[in-house]
């Protein structure tokens, strides 16, 4: 599992403890900022790299309702919703899919970050079919 840590600006955690910013709506914001988002899409991809053809994802979105939140521990859960494009050179072939992942996440009120786990990707080998 790999933990990406982000700065958050200090007026968020604030408005969150003063529940006055849903954590969804925080989430979005930082994650969403522009180096994060480069961040958070490679971390995606690697999903889609055993897939084949060269898979690209741009952009993802998280919907408040698969965001869940534990005030007291500062813990959670996301789903970040993504299309995740294929392009297979050879055949001049590509697709588009959607795909979504589950993450877990810390908010580290007194350093003002985010800590977010991205899992690793189920890998399966031959050899475990035996």
């Amino acid at each position: 599992m790999a933990t990406v840590t982000f700065d958050v600006p200090n007026d968020l955690i604030k408005k969150l403890e003063g529940g006055k910013l849903a954590v969804s709506q925080l989430l979005a914001d930082v994650l969403g900022a522009d180096d994060n988002l480069e961040i958070i899409c490679a971390g995606l991809v690697a999903f889609h790299d055993g897939d084949g053809g060269s898979p690209e994802v741009e952009t993802f979105t998280i919907l408040p309702g698969e965001v869940t939140y534990h005030p007291g521990a500062h813990t959670g859960k996301v789903v970040l919703r993504y299309r995740v494009r294929f392009f297979f050179g050879c055949s001049d072939i590509s697709s588009d899919e959607p795909a979504n992942e589950k993450s877990d996440f810390e908010i580290d009120a007194v350093n003002n970050k985010l800590l977010l786990h991205i899992h690793d990707p189920i890998r399966r080998d031959t050899i475990d079919e035996f």
